[in-house]
């Protein structure tokens, strides 16, 4: 899998239940990130998710890092779709 960066910070939000399988994955990677809270989320930023085509406006975080948005959101569906023993292989 080729991984896609943009030149600038990117603010990516995802589904909270899916943030550690992320953070593995980011880890695994050694990309730099950082998960932010939806409550410490600031208010210009933007609010809520997409994932797996339903939108939440709750229960949800935010990634920063240099990983392009629209490819990363393609990711965390892919990892929100694996059983655990299909991820296991995934960051192993």
């Amino acid at each position: 899998m080729i991984i896609k960066y943009d030149d600038q910070e990117t603010r990516t939000n995802i589904f909270s239940m899916m943030s550690k399988k992320v953070e593995l994955w980011l880890q695994k990677n050694k990309i730099e990130y950082k998960i932010i809270k939806e409550h410490d989320i600031p208010d210009e930023w933007e609010h809520g998710c997409t994932y797996q085509g339903k939108t939440f406006m709750k229960h949800y975080c935010c990634v920063v890092s240099k990983l392009n948005s629209e490819w990363f959101l393609q990711v965390v569906d892919l990892i929100g779709n694996m059983t655990e023993e299909e991820f296991k292989g995934f960051v192993s």
